[in-house]
């Protein structure tokens, strides 16, 4: 019966080894939408960006020690779950200097701000 009932409740349940523990919900929930918001805004992230996100939702929402995950471990089932990929940038993508770029904006935002709307 127990295995009837997980299988109800999580379908997939019989294609993995063991189902997949959330220890805090709360931090998740948090990296998500940020992952969300993140490819809303046609950015990329990076597998060491998502280490440091977590990292400082789990200093902000108060996670104590002895809930914390140690280690990279989590990042591949969190992925798996999502079904979030890394992608790189080629090419010319890849090599903008970001610094350039930021300077190059605020230089053009100042000269159009010289025009009248």
């Amino acid at each position: 019966m127990h295995l009837e009932q997980r299988i109800e409740s999580y379908p997939s349940a019989l294609s993995s080894k063991r189902p997949r523990i959330v220890t805090r919900p709360d931090v998740e929930e948090a990296l998500v939408e940020w992952i969300t918001s993140m490819e809303q805004k046609g950015e990329s992230y990076t597998g060491a960006m998502l280490r440091e996100k977590r990292r400082k939702l789990k200093e902000k929402l108060g996670v104590p020690e002895t809930e914390q995950l140690i280690g990279d471990g989590w990042i591949a089932p969190f992925c798996k779950a999502y079904n979030i990929k890394e992608y790189r940038r080629h090419g010319e993508a890849g090599s903008v200097d970001i610094e350039a770029v930021k300077h190059e904006r605020l230089r053009v935002g100042h000269l159009l701000s010289t025009f009248p709307v």
